[in-house]
């Protein structure tokens, strides 16, 4: 029997594997191709066997050829197994009588089940007090379960990992729980007569071994590419290696590595795992090994970089003796790196690099990243070239336009169809109610503007009543309306969303209702949604749930809802036509082996290259080890492999970003390494010429100005002559909202739902101190004017209809500054008397010899009781204006408004003097509930003056056509709330302006 030894080789890195692999295989078949029939060539993915398919057709030039059987070793079929057991019907039996894998979903809705139980029994909701969680959570059981069977442990071993001296309380309650779930899974599994997929797929690997082992087979065996991190595919290999005619190819086997490196290598090596497959194999000496036949074998200059940058943490010290022979800007030729800013200009970097490959005939690219964000931004990038690309990963149900429809239309059933969910589910584009989509959007623009934008809305319970409002309001054919009321009621005839049903049910009423929701005039509901492959994936998804729903709980609106986005969040789209033949975006599992002229290694920043691997929900590393199970690092090492063989290839560009989504990253530790070992030797990257590419990519629009500060300039016919205190204070601070809201007519449009935030807060707490003040204060304080103020306040609170949760915040606050207001008002009623609430005036001024016209409303006007004098007081629910800004006119209401009493504006006083003007802050916190802002005497009088002469000097500035209206004059004196800053594109300007 040959050797072991001489069975293995090794393909290098810096070639393509499977083209090499092919092409010894065609020159070992001769001139009689057939005999290719004879070679069984196990790979380690089903790409990576399409991968060397497509290489025995590259090299032939599409010629027929009857190709070995190539399969994957991790995805042994039990059909084909049967087939080579038929000389041992005691395996052949064994094999038929293995029962079937359980699908993913049956399993975590099963698992999810259990969990449940368990939880409610044990009365421990630290793991899962509702149905949702437990199905999270029982997907991480799965992956588990995964990986406990991959390493052939056995769950009756758990109790014994944890010991209370070594490990924490918690560790213990996890792994009691864990055990109970385990406990009763393998009887759950019998019951159903199946079994889990690692399970299934371990007995079968056994079975081929021992198939193989009592029945070698006639064709030649090779295994390549296979790293052996599956101990049941090291087992196989094993006795594959025993028989004759066999070989075992591995991927990117660093021979070079010095013996001292290979005793260090630890689990985040890229040698890791092919280290422990050559234990398995009983290989003592590994230098033995020898490189696949390939003629003309140079090694790349970027092989030693490689060694040396993985190199074990140990022995870096050796990278100060690096010089530049064995390492020089030679290894430029084929790889280079671009530091892009932001993850957009990564992405249009990637694009570029893509679209260029296309302009060599027959060349071909791949993106390489686990990076999710990142592919989709390369694929938005190329679609301005009209480039569809594959992509392997795929897309998430919930991503896709059913799947959105879906979700859309469970959350305005369980919103009760609210105005924002019901608006949200009709934009969509299967919206078609049995109409046209021109009648459609017609009637959905006047219902959004005229009904659910409109004051009307407060006063509409629900969607009828909307509807209702909608054919009162609007005198047009009801047809619309009609047909959504008729929907709706069918779905509210059926469902309650106020108790609890089974998916059956709740699947069924939104279904029926999303079908009705989107036919058209001539096509029905049900052949628009499932149509597709994203359609008929959400069909087969639907499809297995209602299968499955006798082991799902009955379940709450709420819960339904969340069940679907946890299914369709979980469930890929994978498109299987209309991308480009020679663009490809990958992952690593799906790039090992794969072949393609230039290799764009993307978002090589740490935690995505390596990934990160987070942590186990159920065990630490300590209580990992003592079951057996590897640390959970080792992803590390695969990830390590995948990206050595990656960077060793013809053409290879790394990118990353220095920024993702506003935040900051760090690059990958193998790159920081491969940084640390050319400044070792002196070099440095170059630049990449597609970062001029990126950066000049829209200069054939000419000389593109950035957007700059509006400042339009209308004729003084348009310009407004009547403004309130408060407009002119954005007057000042921001002319161009005046422009905007006056001169252009454009007003904010009201909100889909009513909303509380601080403006209604402090609208509500003026009407409540107006009232308490008019009816209780105006002669001196009552003794019982808390109870009073308390009563005025629930009164107000009550019509405002508040919801729970801020009702109960925003009374708590009301409460504290009650009772420190009336302490307040005692004291201030000793020298003064209230004379005016929400008192409103109108000063009327010449300017230009056009009468202009100034308005206000003051919260309150008290008059001293001793002298003819008044004060001004502005309620505050947030903050005081500071004096600066009153002085200098950046706050004008104040002094604007004393100028108007003195001026005998205000009806009900004349002929009096402004001694003061004073804002309460009326904020209702722990620390300061109740605060009298005072301000200095003569920084008020200052201030009127001011106020007084530089009104005039400012409206006499903006009649004059040639004035312009500009955004925001100065940033530091921008107003807090701008309903216009979209429209000036605030954003742009100021960020330039900035930078």
């Amino acid at each position: 029997m040959q050797q072991i030894e001489n069975k293995i080789f090794n393909m290098p890195i810096g070639v393509s594997f499977v083209d090499e692999l092919a092409r010894t295989l065609l020159s070992q078949a001769g001139d009689n191709k057939a005999h290719l029939a004879d070679y069984i060539v196990l790979l380690p993915s089903r790409r990576a066997c399409r991968s060397l398919r497509d290489a025995f057709l590259r090299i032939t030039e599409g010629k027929p050829l009857i190709l070995p059987r190539m399969q994957p070793i991790g995805d042994v079929n039990a059909e084909e197994l049967e087939i080579f057991s038929a000389l041992d019907t005691e395996i052949s039996d064994e094999i038929f009588d293995i029962p079937d894998a359980i699908s993913p979903l049956h399993r975590q809705i099963l698992l999810a089940k259990i969990i449940t139980a368990v939880a409610q029994k044990t009365s421990d909701t630290v793991f899962a007090n509702s149905y949702i969680q437990a199905l999270s959570l029982a997907a991480e059981l799965g992956n588990l379960l995964d990986e406990v069977q991959t390493e052939n442990l056995s769950f009756d071993d758990l109790k014994g990992i944890v010991e209370e001296k070594e490990f924490a309380k918690h560790w213990e309650i996890t792994i009691d729980f864990l055990s109970i779930i385990t406990e009763h899974w393998p009887k759950i599994l019998k019951e159903e007569e199946l079994i889990d997929p690692a399970e299934r797929r371990n007995i079968l690997l056994k079975k081929q071994a021992e198939l193989w082992n009592k029945n070698p087979p006639k064709q030649k065996i090779i295994v390549a590419g296979v790293t052996g991190s599956i101990p049941a595919v090291r087992d196989l290999i094993r006795t594959i290696a025993k028989i004759d005619n066999s070989m075992i190819v591995l991927p990117a086997f660093d021979s070079g590595m010095s013996d001292d490196d290979w005793a260090d290598i630890s689990y985040e090596h890229p040698q890791y795992y092919l280290k422990l497959l050559l234990e398995h194999l009983k290989i003592s000496d590994r230098k033995k090994i020898k490189n696949w036949p390939i003629s003309n074998y140079k090694k790349p200059k970027v092989d030693y970089l490689i060694r040396e940058a993985m190199r074990p943490a140990v022995t870096t010290d050796n990278w100060q003796n690096l010089t530049t022979k064995q390492i020089d800007e030679t290894i430029f030729s084929s790889i280079s790196k671009i530091d892009c800013k932001t993850s957009q200009e990564e992405a249009l970097v990637i694009a570029l690099a893509m679209r260029e490959a296309l302009e060599t005939p027959q060349k071909t690219a791949v993106l390489v990243t686990p990076d999710r964000k990142l592919a989709k931004r390369v694929k938005a990038q190329l679609s301005r070239w009209e480039i569809t690309c594959d992509d392997s990963a795929g897309s998430s149900l919930s991503e896709t336009y059913i799947g959105k429809w879906l979700l859309l239309g469970a959350d305005a059933i369980q919103k009760e169809f609210s105005s924002v969910s019901i608006l949200a589910f009709l934009k969509h584009k299967f919206t078609y109610i049995g109409l046209s989509k021109d009648i459609i959007s017609e009637w959905l623009s006047k219902f959004e503007i005229d009904i659910l934008r409109s004051a009307d809305v407060l006063n509409c319970d629900d969607i009828y009543d909307l509807l209702d409002l909608y054919d009162k309001k609007i005198d047009v054919d009801s047809l619309v309306t009609d047909s959504l009321r008729k929907a709706i009621s069918e779905f509210h005839a059926n469902i309650d969303i106020e108790h609890r049903y089974s998916v059956n049910k709740w699947l069924e009423a939104h279904i029926k209702l999303s079908e009705e929701l989107a036919k058209t005039t001539d096509t029905g509901g049900e052949n628009i949604l499932w149509r597709g492959e994203a359609g008929e994936k959400a069909a087969e998804l639907i499809h297995n749930i209602l299968e499955l729903s006798e082991l799902i709980p009955e379940l709450t609106c709420s819960e339904y809802v969340a069940f679907l986005d946890n299914m369709f969040k979980t469930t890929v789209v994978r498109p299987k036509y209309n991308t480009h033949p020679r663009l490809s975006i990958l992952g690593q599992i799906e790039a090992r082996l794969f072949q393609a002229d230039l290799i764009i290694i993307g978002g090589v920043n740490e935690g995505v290259w390596p990934r990160d691997v987070g942590h186990d929900p159920w065990m630490s590393n300590a209580m990992r080890k003592s079951y057996g199970l590897p640390p959970i690092e080792t992803g590390i090492g695969i990830d390590a492999h995948d990206f050595i063989q990656l960077i060793s290839a013809n053409e290879v560009i790394i990118t990353r970003a220095d920024n993702i989504d506003g935040s900051p990253t760090v690059p990958s530790r193998w790159l920081l390494r491969m940084d640390t070992v050319m400044q070792a030797v002196g070099l440095d990257w170059p630049e990449n010429k597609l970062e001029i590419y990126a950066k000049n990519i829209d200069a054939y629009l000419g000389n593109i100005e950035p957007y700059s500060r509006p400042m339009p300039t209308p004729p003084a016919a348009l310009r407004p002559r009547r403004l309130s205190v408060t407009a002119i204070e954005k007057l000042m601070r921001d002319p161009y909202s005046i422009y905007a809201r006056y001169i252009l007519g454009l007003k904010p449009l009201d909100d889909l739902e009513r909303e509380f935030g601080p403006a209604e807060r402090g609208q509500l707490i003026h009407k409540i101190l107006e009232r308490f003040i008019s009816q209780y204060c105006t002669n001196g304080v009552p003794e019982d004017a808390i109870e009073r103020l308390i009563e005025c306040g629930r009164e107000e609170f009550t019509k405002m209809e508040l919801p729970a949760e801020i009702h109960i915040f925003w009374w708590a606050r009301f409460e504290r500054m009650a009772e420190a207001l009336i302490k307040n008002e005692i004291k201030w009623q000793e020298e003064n008397k209230p004379k005016l609430q929400e008192a409103y005036a109108e000063w009327k001024l010449n300017i230009d010899n056009t009468e202009f016209i100034i308005n206000a409303r003051a919260d309150r006007i008290d008059m001293l009781k001793n002298d003819n004098k008044a004060v001004i007081i502005d309620y505050k629910t947030g903050s005081e204006p500071n004096i600066s800004d009153i002085e200098t006119g950046y706050s004008p209401q104040l002094p604007l408004e004393a100028v108007m009493l003195e001026k005998g504006c205000f009806e009900g006083i004349s002929n009096v003097k402004v001694s003061d003007f004073q804002v309460w802050k009326l904020s209702g916190s722990i620390n300061e509930a109740f605060k009298a802002k005072k301000y200095n005497k003569n920084q008020v009088k200052t201030a009127i003056v001011n106020a007084e002469k530089g009104i005039e000097d400012l409206l006499m500035t903006f009649v004059n056509d040639e004035t312009p209206y500009i955004a925001v004059p100065n940033s530091d004196k921008a107003p807090k709330y701008n309903d216009y800053e979209d429209l000036e594109r605030v954003l742009e300007w100021g960020y330039i302006e900035k930078n």
